[in-house]
Protein backbone atom coordinates (compact mmCIF):
# COMPACT_ATOMS: atom_id res chain seq x y z
CA UNK A 1 0.00 0.00 0.00
CA UNK A 2 1.43 3.36 -1.08
CA UNK A 3 2.82 5.72 1.82
CA UNK A 4 2.68 9.33 1.94
CA UNK A 5 5.74 11.07 4.05
CA UNK A 6 5.55 14.67 4.67
CA UNK A 7 8.23 16.54 6.70
CA UNK A 8 8.76 20.29 7.52
CA UNK A 9 12.27 21.45 8.39
CA UNK A 10 12.73 25.46 9.89
CA UNK A 11 16.53 26.53 10.09
CA UNK A 12 17.69 28.08 13.45
CA UNK A 13 18.86 30.99 11.25
CA UNK A 14 19.38 31.90 7.66
CA UNK A 15 23.03 30.97 8.10
CA UNK A 16 22.22 27.65 8.50
CA UNK A 17 20.74 27.43 4.68
CA UNK A 18 23.88 27.48 2.74
CA UNK A 19 24.34 23.42 4.53
CA UNK A 20 20.76 22.88 4.97
CA UNK A 21 21.05 22.92 0.74
CA UNK A 22 23.31 21.29 0.22
CA UNK A 23 22.26 18.08 1.81
CA UNK A 24 18.66 18.90 0.40
CA UNK A 25 20.72 18.85 -2.99
CA UNK A 26 22.28 15.70 -2.27
CA UNK A 27 18.97 13.62 -0.78
CA UNK A 28 17.37 14.96 -3.98
CA UNK A 29 19.73 13.24 -6.29
CA UNK A 30 19.25 10.23 -3.92
CA UNK A 31 15.60 10.33 -3.85
CA UNK A 32 15.23 10.97 -7.62
CA UNK A 33 16.72 7.23 -7.56
CA UNK A 34 15.59 5.46 -4.92
CA UNK A 35 13.42 1.88 -5.15
CA UNK A 36 10.29 2.69 -4.40
CA UNK A 37 10.01 6.35 -4.72
CA UNK A 38 6.63 7.41 -6.55
CA UNK A 39 6.50 10.91 -6.67
CA UNK A 40 7.43 13.94 -5.03
CA UNK A 41 7.42 17.92 -4.37
CA UNK A 42 9.03 20.76 -2.46
CA UNK A 43 7.84 23.34 -0.79
CA UNK A 44 9.19 27.07 0.78
CA UNK A 45 7.12 29.31 2.95
CA UNK A 46 7.45 32.72 3.73
CA UNK A 47 8.62 31.93 7.06
CA UNK A 48 11.52 30.21 6.04
CA UNK A 49 10.34 27.00 6.44
CA UNK A 50 10.84 23.94 4.02
CA UNK A 51 8.14 20.75 3.42
CA UNK A 52 8.82 17.63 1.43
CA UNK A 53 5.66 15.49 0.25
CA UNK A 54 7.09 12.18 -0.74
CA UNK A 55 4.68 9.11 -2.06
CA UNK A 56 6.56 5.60 -2.18
CA UNK A 57 5.04 2.20 -3.05
CA UNK A 58 5.38 0.89 0.61
CA UNK A 59 6.66 1.65 3.96
CA UNK A 60 10.01 -0.25 3.28
CA UNK A 61 11.23 1.49 0.40
CA UNK A 62 10.28 4.52 2.51
CA UNK A 63 12.05 3.55 5.33
CA UNK A 64 15.73 2.31 2.91
CA UNK A 65 15.58 5.99 1.82
CA UNK A 66 15.35 7.77 5.46
CA UNK A 67 17.93 5.67 6.88
CA UNK A 68 20.73 4.99 3.90
CA UNK A 69 22.75 7.52 1.60
CA UNK A 70 23.23 10.98 1.75
CA UNK A 71 19.53 11.65 3.40
CA UNK A 72 20.65 9.12 6.06
CA UNK A 73 23.74 11.13 6.59
CA UNK A 74 22.32 14.41 6.41
CA UNK A 75 19.77 13.16 9.69
CA UNK A 76 22.21 13.80 12.86
CA UNK A 77 22.75 17.23 11.79
CA UNK A 78 18.99 17.75 11.58
CA UNK A 79 18.97 18.12 16.10
CA UNK A 80 21.61 21.12 15.83
CA UNK A 81 20.05 22.87 12.79
CA UNK A 82 16.57 23.10 13.21
CA UNK A 83 14.28 25.13 15.30
CA UNK A 84 11.23 23.36 14.21
CA UNK A 85 11.09 19.98 12.54
CA UNK A 86 8.45 17.55 12.05
CA UNK A 87 6.64 14.65 10.13
CA UNK A 88 3.87 13.07 9.31
CA UNK A 89 2.88 10.04 7.55
CA UNK A 90 0.31 7.66 6.18
CA UNK A 91 -1.29 4.84 4.34
CA UNK A 92 -3.28 5.34 1.08
CA UNK A 93 -4.78 3.96 -1.51
CA UNK A 94 -3.68 6.29 -4.21
CA UNK A 95 -0.20 6.54 -5.34
CA UNK A 96 -1.14 10.19 -6.06
CA UNK A 97 0.54 13.57 -3.78
CA UNK A 98 -2.32 15.11 -2.15
CA UNK A 99 -3.10 18.72 -2.09
CA UNK A 100 0.03 20.97 -0.02
CA UNK A 101 -3.19 21.71 2.12
CA UNK A 102 -4.09 18.17 2.97
CA UNK A 103 -0.58 17.91 4.02
CA UNK A 104 -0.40 20.57 5.94
CA UNK A 105 -3.49 19.51 7.72
CA UNK A 106 -2.13 16.05 8.80
CA UNK A 107 0.78 17.48 9.99
CA UNK A 108 -1.11 19.85 12.29
CA UNK A 109 -3.51 16.91 13.40
CA UNK A 110 -0.96 13.87 12.99
CA UNK A 111 2.42 15.60 12.64
CA UNK A 112 5.28 13.94 15.37
CA UNK A 113 7.67 17.07 16.28
CA UNK A 114 11.83 15.90 15.55
CA UNK A 115 13.93 15.31 18.66
CA UNK A 116 15.94 19.02 18.61
CA UNK A 117 18.38 20.53 20.69
CA UNK A 118 17.34 23.46 20.80
CA UNK A 119 13.30 23.91 19.80
CA UNK A 120 11.72 27.07 19.38
CA UNK A 121 8.58 28.06 20.96
CA UNK A 122 6.29 26.22 18.65
CA UNK A 123 8.06 23.00 17.86
CA UNK A 124 6.30 20.69 20.22
CA UNK A 125 3.05 21.63 19.79
CA UNK A 126 3.37 22.16 16.04
CA UNK A 127 1.71 25.78 16.06
CA UNK A 128 3.48 27.45 13.39
CA UNK A 129 2.12 30.11 11.99
CA UNK A 130 0.40 29.49 8.34
CA UNK A 131 2.84 30.92 5.53
CA UNK A 132 2.08 31.48 1.96
CA UNK A 133 4.08 29.55 -0.29
CA UNK A 134 7.18 31.28 -1.32
CA UNK A 135 8.70 28.47 -3.65
CA UNK A 136 7.18 25.08 -4.87
CA UNK A 137 8.15 22.82 -7.52
CA UNK A 138 7.55 18.64 -8.38
CA UNK A 139 10.79 16.64 -7.65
Amino acid sequence: MPIISVTRFKPRSLLQLPSFAFHASRAIDQIRRAEGWIDGAVKRDADHAFWTMTVWKDEESMLAYVSGGAHGAAMPRLADMAVEASVVRWSTDSPVLPAWSEAVKRMRTAGRPSRLRRPGPDHVALAYPNASEVFGMRL
